[in-house]
């Protein structure tokens, strides 16, 4: 490559003849890799933080819950009230095909687990045991909820890494303790440490987890469930399926499938 100096000379002259302008332009250089870095950076960041928000829950998956209507439908008028039951699962499973897990949740706010003399104030849910394809605990300790625990209706409860640590402050295995959450005793039988910030109906960590139908029961709400979640197969998109979800839920509550805040 040859050098010319004289071209140097010519560029160098130019700049020194407009200062402000060079000056300028450098620095139109420099601010625009500098917010090119940064916006670049806060992505990254944002992604994290976001990934850190739903860790432990599962991304391809599908919460419904009951509202009043908006639309009449089949004499009934707008503003009607309707119920989520525990029927609506053995209908959704029967009849939405590509859903790998479904579960029902019922919860109690602001209900005070107490052991001998430390209290926590935590939220108390009932649910499957196939709640964990929905919201993958992080076991310290014990196991999570099966089916037999289900089935038999035992009084046994998975608490959360807050509840743990207010109700258990010397630390230890608690599995086999029992804890009073409101009328009742239940024996611990896992710790879940779930790091996650996004959870259903409450964070994980603040939660008593107990079985459905043990809460149904204790608390009389009959049929009566607060939602449902569920989860789809692999290669399953949940927006393909909600339609089917609304329109199953529309003919068994009578509802007209193209209320969508029904």
């Amino acid at each position: 490559m040859r050098f010319d100096i004289d071209s140097f000379k010519e560029i160098g002259d130019s700049l020194s003849r407009n200062r402000s302008r060079t000056l300028l332009t450098g620095f139109g250089v420099f601010w625009g890799v500098f917010m090119l870095l940064a916006l670049s950076g806060a992505s990254q960041g944002f992604k994290q933080m976001i990934s850190k928000n739903f860790e432990g829950f599962a991304t391809n998956s599908l919460i419904i819950v009951s509202d009043k209507t908006t639309k009449p439908y089949k004499g009934f008028k707008e503003g009607r009230y309707w119920n989520l039951e525990t029927k609506d699962v053995e209908r959704i499973e029967s009849q939405v095909p590509g859903l790998e897990a479904v579960s029902p949740i019922v919860s109690m706010w602001g209900q005070t687990a107490v052991y001998g003399e430390n209290t926590f104030d935590s939220m108390m849910k009932g649910v499957y045991a196939n709640y964990n394809q929905i919201e993958t605990p992080v076991m310290t300790y014990g196991r999570y909820l099966n089916e037999s625990d289900v089935l038999q209706e035992r009084k046994v409860c998975v608490i959360g890494s807050q509840v743990y640590e207010n109700l258990f402050p010397e630390g230890g295995d608690p599995c086999g303790n029992y804890i009073k959450v409101g009328p009742v005793y239940y024996q611990v039988i896992g710790v879940d440490s779930n790091p996650g910030n996004f959870s259903i109906n409450g964070r994980a960590s603040e939660s008593v987890m107990v079985p459905l139908p043990v809460m149904q029961k204790i608390y009389q709400t009959g049929g009566t469930i607060h939602l449902i979640a569920m989860t789809g197969k692999s290669g399953i998109k949940m927006s393909s399926l909600e339609p089917k979800v609304r329109e199953v839920m529309a003919r068994a509550h009578s509802f007209d499938p193209t209320d969508s805040s029904a």
